[in-house]
């Protein structure tokens, strides 16, 4: 028996080859255009230059086109880097600080209402400086402070100032020196 099918209704032979799922590792393939199986998969990876410009001009992907940055390139980019980062440090570690006036607090005796604050101030000879000297509690609340003044024609003066304060200080500093 056989089964007559319209000639209008019948379906046209396809372009594609038709694999056999049961011997796909073979490459079976029936149909008029039947492919080897080398050429098969040379299909599958042909070119797609849509695919390759997206992954081209990706930011983390360098392209072949673009050499690296190379030796000289690092150099001119690391040398001016690394002096700004050192000039950087060197002006944070001076900040609060006046140029060329040093202070120093050697030694605080604390007593149950005074504060013996001993210091040293260092300045140019030929500048007058005035400073403040403290006594703080816990919270850092000046609980007494003396103003002092380092004359001109002396370069370092180390000295004592006795501070009397209303309850137990917990420090004392001198701070804030600048030219008169």
């Amino acid at each position: 028996m056989s089964a007559s099918v319209p000639a209008g209704s019948a379906p046209e032979p396809s372009a594609d080859p038709v694999v056999d799922p049961a011997t796909a590792d073979t490459a079976a393939v029936t149909g008029a255009n039947a492919v080897p199986a080398a050429e098969s998969s040379a299909a599958v990876t042909e070119h797609h230059p849509e695919v390759e410009d997206e992954e081209s001009s990706s930011p983390f992907r360098r392209r072949r086109d673009r050499p690296g940055l190379g030796w000289l390139g690092w150099v001119v980019i690391g040398v001016p880097t690394v002096v700004i980062a050192v000039g950087w440090a060197i002006l944070m570690a001076h900040v609060g600080q006046t140029p060329g006036i040093s202070v120093e607090t050697r030694t605080v005796d604390l007593r149950e209402n005074a504060a013996v604050v001993t210091y040293a101030v260092g300045k140019p000879k030929d500048k007058q400086v005035r400073c403040v000297v403290d006594a703080y509690d816990d919270k850092l609340n000046v609980l007494a402070q003396r103003e002092i003044t380092v004359p001109v024609g002396t370069a370092k003066v180390t000295a004592q100032e006795t501070l009397e304060t209303p309850r137990k200080a917990t420090g004392g500093r001198v701070r804030d020196c600048h030219t008169a």
